[in-house]
């Protein structure tokens, strides 16, 4: 295996109907590699991931966790596999524009910057557009990380949701460099009943539970 380029970290619950969709998204090239933690699922996730191999790209690897632990300790799980210059973590319910994704990794991927924007396609056809005003918003889907500037930050464990927000703000406060590319490389599932963004906004997850900046 050559240098690898971007590593995707896709963790999924109970995502049989979506799975699929969201790892073909994924372009089918040697310098980058996939990384699928499945959550504890007790749907046919798994098999759906089995038995659609052919459709992915071949730099993918599987860790299954026996129990839900929950999404911050599948993606810490992911980030500990990472060999990419780069990382972006794919929603198992979202799905990537596939030569969207490619022209962005060979044009902006170069090592230049720490952080690399793009932009969010939603449900309705509208557009989340990314600019220096609105960069902490929908932060665990709109930009891809340097591995370098990650180090050992890691997503804070046994939270079910905003774990995202928390890693990019402890990732922000280091000294870094950005960009913001006005690409649209991502399908962002939004808004989507019993999703966790839908699952916050109507408080059906405790705040004990929610990712908090100590």
């Amino acid at each position: 295996m050559g240098k690898i380029k971007l590593s995707i970290v896709v963790p999924v619950w109970n995502q049989q109907d979506l799975i699929v969709r969201a790892l073909a998204s994924i372009p089918h090239r040697e310098d980058v590699e996939i990384i699928v933690v499945n959550d504890g699922s007790t749907d046919n996730t798994s098999t759906e991931i089995w038995d659609n191999l052919d459709k992915f790209n071949k730099n993918i690897r599987m860790v299954e966790f026996e129990d839900n632990r929950g999404v911050a300790e599948a993606l810490n799980a992911g980030l500990e596999l990472i060999n990419g210059e780069y990382y972006i973590a794919l929603g198992s319910d979202d799905y990537f524009l596939t030569d969207e994704l490619n022209e962005f990794i060979d044009k902006w991927l170069t090592g230049e910057y720490d952080m690399v924007y793009y932009n969010l396609r939603i449900n309705d056809g509208s557009l989340i557009t990314l600019n220096e005003e609105n960069r902490g918003l929908w932060v665990g889907s709109t930009k891809a990380y340097k591995r370098t500037i990650i180090g050992n930050t890691r997503y804070p464990d046994k939270k079910r949701a905003h774990e995202d927000a928390v890693f990019d703000v402890l990732i922000r406060r280091k000294e870094h460099t950005h960009v913001f590319t006005n690409m649209t490389i991502k399908h962002y599932n939004f808004p989507r009943e019993n999703s966790l963004t839908w699952q916050v906004n109507h408080g059906e997850i405790k705040d004990e539970d929610l990712g908090k900046l100590s």
